[in-house]
């Protein structure tokens, strides 16, 4: 009767220290996820334009320059409306008393008959030129940031997952539950294996061309980073079942292979090789609908494509 109990009791220390590491990440995962949106995004406050947000002085001045120059005007509001929603609280406090400034100034400017001299003017246009700057620059950089901890996400999420399942078959195993073969065991380890391989070299390949690449901070926020360590990791198994299956038999790999010591590092390799052809899927994901095959739109200035 001890003999037969021993082994669940291990299993159910073993299932509780499980569970209890489980929920551990699971509350981490929560902190990781939060700290990968700006501040500005949390909704309690929503972000108005130049005309519709600020004291009733602010808006009167808005309304004067709206109407002196409607373009640079439309210009200037939407660079404010672009540089509220990416910028953390502190930051976007600072970029509205400039904008702010800046149309303060301008309605000061007007004359009699509410119309701008040419010197103030070229000041208005030269001010919206620094909020477009500034605007697409920080979008940039929050982006790329962005999409970063999007993949990172994605990566610490799949090497989860790989935990999860070699703890629950080990949990299995010792329960007596299942009884695998040692080649069973071999090809799920080999699985494991090129699924975590094929995730990490996605990362890597995605972040090694992201400070060459123009993301926009719509896919950024997407789940466009998923997608391409999903592809690392479809490319790595779709390598390991071509060659097991026989398919591919150019690398010498025999029936036995996979019961080899040496099969780990071998679809370890191979799985972080094959998750670098997510590259292929260029513009793939991020490609609006509109935009057809060979013509995807680039802003002013962006960087070549999307990763």
């Amino acid at each position: 009767m001890t003999t037969t109990t021993a082994p669940g009791s291990a299993s159910d220390d073993l299932s509780a220290a499980a569970a209890d590491a489980a929920a551990k990440a699971g509350r981490a995962w929560k902190r990781f996820v939060a700290r990968a949106v700006p501040p500005a995004l949390s909704g309690a406050q929503p972000v108005r334009g130049l005309l519709r947000s600020g004291e009733e002085s602010y808006r009167a001045d808005a309304a004067l320059v709206a109407k002196a120059a409607p373009a640079l005007f439309g210009e200037l509001d939407e660079f404010y409306l672009r540089g509220r929603r990416v910028m953390g609280l502190t930051e976007s406090e600072q970029f509205e008393e400039i904008v702010r400034e800046g149309v303060h100034e301008a309605a000061l400017a007007l004359t009699a008959a509410e119309r701008f001299t040419p010197e103030a003017r070229k000041s208005l246009e030269r001010r919206v030129r620094c909020a477009k700057d500034f605007v697409e620059r920080r979008e940039g950089e929050i982006s790329r940031r962005l999409y970063a901890h999007r993949l990172t996400q994605s990566v610490l999420f799949t090497m989860l997952v790989i935990l999860v399942v070699v703890v629950a078959e080990y949990s299995l195993r010792s329960n007596r539950i299942i009884a695998p073969t040692a080649a069973e065991l071999a090809a799920m380890r080999d699985i494991l294996v090129v699924v975590g391989a094929g995730a990490a070299g996605a990362g890597v390949s995605v972040l090694l061309r992201l400070s060459h690449s123009d993301v926009s901070y719509d896919v950024a926020r997407s789940g466009a980073a998923h997608y391409r360590i999903a592809l690392g990791v479809a490319f790595g198994v779709a390598i390991l079942l071509l060659l097991k299956s026989g398919v591919i038999a150019d690398f010498g790999i025999g029936p036995g292979a996979s019961e080899t010591v040496d099969s780990f590092y071998f679809w370890g390799a191979l799985g972080f090789l094959a998750g670098f052809n997510e590259r292929w899927a260029t513009n793939l994901i991020t490609r609006h609908p509109g935009d057809k095959p060979g013509s995807v739109k680039e802003p002013s200035g962006a960087k070549p494509r999307t990763p």
